[in-house]
Parts: structure tokens; sequence; C-alpha cells
């Protein structure tokens, strides 16, 4: 099934130097040398996500980069926004919003290790595929409106719903 990228819950989980959460227990800290970066996946207001192969496991994540220096914004400030996100992805379960896997600090930037989707942004399907049938359609939509439903359960808005912040699975089933 695909996943939705989404942001914003509410279940702590602490963000320190160096340190490494995942389901909230305190691991071995990870840092970007554990991952080979394979390409960019996208650019956004605040960092850029990379496609990435944990050297250990193998496993391919999406690793989105936070720069500590943000132009007209103060450290701390960054900071807020990353604890935030990690607070409230990491509070989420849901099949069509995109899973966090891990959370950590380096030097120069806040690392988010979330889960890959191989389809791409929904943004981008629309521009290749010219015509979708009603019925993917319909199946593309219920999706979105499902994960955008859990996140009302969970008292989060989303705030930025638009085809560029949804990636699909392989089988262009979007969330």
């Amino acid at each position: 099934m695909g996943s939705v990228c989404s942001l914003y819950d509410s279940a702590p989980i602490p963000v320190g130097n160096k340190s490494h959460y995942s389901s909230g227990l305190v691991k071995a800290p990870l840092t970007l040398h554990d991952f080979e970066r394979l390409h960019v996946l996208g650019e956004g207001g605040f960092g850029i996500t990379h496609k990435a192969r944990n050297k250990v496991t193998g496993q391919i994540v999406a690793l989105k980069l936070i720069k500590k220096q943000q132009a007209g914004m103060r450290p701390g400030d960054i900071r807020g926004i990353f604890e935030r996100e990690v607070d409230v992805l990491g509070g989420l379960a849901h099949m069509h919003i995109c899973h966090l896997l891990e959370a950590f600090e380096e030097r120069d930037c806040f690392v988010l290790v979330l889960e890959y989707l191989r389809g791409g942004e929904l943004f981008d399907r629309i521009l290749k595929l010219s015509h979708y049938s009603e019925k993917v359609a319909s199946e593309m939509v219920q999706q979105i409106l499902n994960a955008v439903s859990y996140l009302h359960d969970q008292k989060i808005a989303h705030l930025d719903i638009k085809p560029e912040n949804f990636v699909c699975d392989l089988s262009l089933i979007c969330s």
C-alpha cells in the first residue's frame, strides 16, 4: 500500500546530541556515516531528502536532513521544528502515512530516517500519466482522505495538502 508522508502528532520522543531513537528505545548512536546517500529525492523549505542505504542492514530509506542554519531563523527555532516533527511522526501509526524509523542529530543538521516509497511524488505521477481512470483516481483520493481523517482524529492538521507532499508506492497508489 502507499503512504502519505505527512506531519504532526504528539508522543514525545526526546532528541539530543548524537542520540538515536527508534520506537522510544535508545540504541547505539547513528550518524550520517551509517548511510550511503544514493540521490536527492527532493528539497523543501527546511532541508533536503535523499534516497539512502543503511550500510549495516542494507535497508533503503529516505533521509531528511534539516539544516540547523536557516536564513532568518534562530537555531532554537529549527530545533523546535525538528523535535515537533519527531514527536508528530513518531506517534503516528497508519498504513497511508510515511513511518519515522529513526531520528538523530549531527553537528550541522538534524536527520529523520523515513520509510522509503519507490513511486515518487503524486505530482510527478500526475504529470507522467496524463490520464487516470476514475477507479484509480477515486482510490487515491480515498487513501488521502483516510490518512487526513486519521490525522484529524489525532488532533493534527496537515496544513500543506498538495500533490507534491504525497508519495506513492510502486503500484501508483498514493497517500
